[in-house]
């Protein structure tokens, strides 16, 4: 009897040995989302969209995880993406990266991805759970919503009825956005947590990564580009950074309408991605701060990039084109700039990098500010040097 119980206590160990947990919770978030106190529930707090995503990317095996409505103001959105989108926004609208949004069942918009299938949009109500289930194998991936499949006779196993595919290899986090204040979505990544919802065949989103060989970003790999609407445009209208810059992975961390202030609350999140370097082109949106103000958030992202060991190579202020008729000039612009250049001039780390003068009229889009595909022509030029050293 002894030596059978023995048996059983070395086979269940053996069995729950590759089984190991994280504790996956909600990590980075928008600063207008609340966290529960055990980090598990996502609430929107104000107007305005804002978004978190998981603690923990996962990239190998059959994936699963759940959303559940904790509270339904109409307006949750849900998906994956791969940690390099930015959070002052919604699945579908923040700056850069590859993500999928999906409201109810709607995918709102893919970068990086690909949806099949039609769109639905069923009511949201308090207590609906979504499972997202990724199969990293083949890079495909299945929606459920309160146990049935979005598209009918979907099989994981063999591969049939799934809904998106993506190409990025970088790790993929879970995410959800909200903008109604109220919006509530709990994040179920443990086995626990499912139970029998776990669909067969599926690993919960917090076992361990169990792949040998991790994704480039376990180590320093590719740029990261912080900015605001001008770098978020890289990636956008079926343009991608990685093929403008001939370089990948890209992280794009460009936020519309973002100040000098907002990269400075994001750029922990685009060190954490661990790039070779970072690229920042910032504030033409700073017309309302103080040019010190300016300056001190530009240095203050100089000092976390130092202490990561990533270095940083800061661009000047793009001058606008006589058809922009926005809030600033290139009078202001000039100023700023020059405050910008003389303070980093000394300033440990600080690399400085002004191709401004090399665009005209004709590589903008119409409305003066933007650049079309001839500026990003020059843009790719000006950062080239630098790009051919991580290869």
């Amino acid at each position: 009897m002894m030596r059978i119980l023995a048996i059983l206590l070395l086979t269940l160990s053996v069995m729950t040995a590759h089984a190991a947990e994280d504790a996956v919770t909600w990590g980075a978030k928008a600063s207008n989302v609340t966290l529960s106190a055990d980090l598990s529930t996502f609430t929107g707090t104000t107007g305005g969209f804002g978004s978190a995503r998981s603690s923990h990317g996962r990239f190998d095996g059959m994936r699963c995880a759940e959303i559940e409505l904790t509270a339904a103001a109409g307006s949750s959105r849900y998906g994956v993406g791969d940690g390099s989108f930015g959070l002052n926004g919604y699945l579908g609208s923040t700056g850069g990266g590859s993500f999928i949004g999906i409201w109810s069942l709607v995918e709102d918009l893919a970068s990086g991805f690909t949806k099949l299938g039609s769109n639905s949009a069923p009511s949201q109500s308090i207590g609906t759970r979504y499972m997202l289930q990724l199969d990293f194998t083949n890079k495909k991936g299945y929606i459920q919503r309160n146990g049935v499949y979005r598209t009918s006779g979907a099989n994981p196993a063999s591969g049939a009825g799934y809904d998106f595919t993506w190409t990025t290899n970088n790790p993929l986090y879970i995410a959800a956005s909200s903008y109604n204040p109220g919006d509530g979505m709990k994040l179920n990544a443990s086995a626990a947590s499912m139970g029998a919802r776990l669909p067969l065949g599926c690993t919960a989103w917090a076992e361990q990564n169990g792949s040998s060989s991790p994704p480039p970003i376990s180590g320093n790999a590719g740029i990261g580009l912080l900015g605001d609407s001008i770098t978020w445009y890289l990636d956008q209208g079926g343009r991608s950074s990685s093929t403008i810059f001939g370089f990948s992975p890209t992280f794009n961390y460009g936020v519309p309408s973002d100040t000098t202030t907002g990269m400075l609350s994001r750029v922990d999140a685009l060190i954490a991605l661990k790039p070779k370097q970072i690229y920042l082109l910032g504030g033409v949106n700073d017309y309302s701060l103080p040019e010190a103000t300016t300056v001190s958030n530009i240095l203050a992202i100089i000092d976390k990039c130092n202490a990561a060991d990533i270095p940083i190579i800061v661009q000047g202020i793009l001058p606008v084109s006589a058809s922009y008729s926005g809030p600033t000039n290139n009078t202001a612009i000039t100023s700023r700039k020059n405050a910008i250049h003389a303070a980093i001039l000394n300033y440990k780390g600080g690399q400085w990098l002004d191709w401004g003068a090399t665009l005209n009229s004709s590589d903008y889009q119409s409305d003066g500010i933007h650049l079309n595909a001839s500026g990003f022509i020059k843009w790719n030029a000006a950062l080239s040097s630098y790009i051919n050293l991580n290869r």
